[in-house]
């Protein structure tokens, strides 16, 4: 099933082949279930068990249906070179947010800022805890960054909230940014229930 993921990850994110998406990123389950060459049942499944063990303590889902089920999209992540447009809920009184990568980008990020790359939106996290998970999924040395939303808002920018509660925005320039997290910084605690290393007993873990 993790292989079945990954696919189903690859084709509502970053390229349909021969799916029809539309301009809101949804695509026709039928179709789908056809292309994966899967049922309903073990499509069900996947959305709701295989998935990153951050998504599952934060309980997070990567994927949704419409309301009659006839067809699904990503919450977000999507590439950029598919041009979507989806309308994500405008943040009016946004916070601290945060965002985690690997120290090797640290330097870069404090010269430039963060970017999106390819992708068509930046995620960040609400909590300190989430963004060093996320992180730490490309590798155990990992940096914390603080964005200064609230002071980007007044700046003008554009902050948005997806459905399953992750902050995107395009762009975010290195004066709103400040190391919160960082190799030799103190530890910061995550949930209870979460064990580097450990897989939750009762569900399949998957990258993002």
């Amino acid at each position: 099933m993790i292989e079945k993921a990954k696919k189903l990850t690859y084709l509502l994110r970053n390229d349909p082949e021969n799916l029809h998406m539309d301009e809101q990123g949804w695509v026709d389950v039928n179709s789908l279930l056809h292309k994966l060459n899967i049922t309903q049942k073990e499509l069900d499944y996947i959305i709701e068990n295989v998935n990153p063990e951050f998504f599952i303590l934060y309980n997070k889902k990567r994927f949704f249906y419409n309301n009659d089920k006839s067809k699904i999209r990503s919450y977000q992540g999507h590439s950029a070179k598919l041009n979507l447009k989806i309308e994500y809920p405008e943040v009016s009184a946004p916070v601290t947010y945060y965002h985690g990568t690997e120290v090797k980008n640290m330097e870069s990020i404090l010269n430039e800022g963060l970017k999106s790359m390819n992708r068509k939106y930046i995620y960040l996290a609400k909590d300190i805890g989430l963004a060093i998970m996320v992180a730490s999924k490309h590798g155990t040395d990992v940096v914390v960054f603080e964005v200064d939303a609230k002071r980007m808002k007044l700046d003008g920018y554009k902050i948005f909230e997806s459905d399953n509660f992750f902050i995107l925005i395009e762009k975010v320039p290195s004066k709103y940014l400040k190391i919160c997290h960082a190799p030799g910084m103190c530890s910061v605690e995550f949930p209870f229930f979460y064990h580097k290393n450990q897989t939750h007993p009762t569900h399949q873990t998957h990258p993002t």
